[in-house]
């Protein structure tokens, strides 16, 4: 398992997984017609680049293939985090999220959030998230349950010079 930086060469890959992945993992929360609306068959390319371009994004590979990606906005948002439907529960999930939570901590962020689907949220919950609150949220005119979900992180250490590289 390889977990680097997204780059633009990777877009059709993850949006394929991202396609698959919902359709077949979220069936079980959500009806046909929101999985259509949240994944559709032809998803705006041009949004999906901006949006993991203009982010801390990161996919995981095996074997020469994209299984995971996930994003945190400068917000601090987990915006996505998807594992492929062929490799749930092999702790794909949980790299992404502590490379997105070490990325929120190199920024000295104190808190990140993320919408959570019904599906996701125990993976959130099992990760330290709680639940803040029930929310319906709109895409393509069609309403879906979230959850809005935060982790508090620790306060980041003030460097000691007597322990670093102080003056002399």
């Amino acid at each position: 398992m390889k977990l680097r930086p997204f780059d633009k060469k990777d877009l059709d890959e993850v949006l394929d997984l991202f396609r698959e992945t919902v359709h077949a993992i979220n069936a079980a929360d959500y009806s046909p017609e929101q999985l259509d609306a949240w994944a559709p068959e032809r998803p705006d390319k041009h949004a999906w680049e901006e949006r993991l371009t203009s982010s801390s994004s990161f996919v995981v590979e095996t074997g020469g293939r994209i299984v995971g990606f996930g994003n945190l906005t400068a917000e601090g948002r987990v915006d996505t985090l998807y594992v492929h439907k062929n490799s749930q529960k092999e702790g794909i999930g949980a790299a992404i999220i502590m490379r997105l939570i070490a990325e929120a901590k190199s920024k000295r962020m104190r808190r990140i959030d993320t919408f959570a689907s019904i599906t996701a949220r125990p993976f959130f919950e099992k990760e330290g998230f709680t639940v803040e609150r029930e929310y319906e949220r709109k895409r393509n005119g069609i309403s879906f349950v979230n959850y809005v979900m935060a982790l508090e992180l620790p306060p980041a250490e003030e460097r000691d010079d007597e322990e670093g590289e102080g003056e002399t």
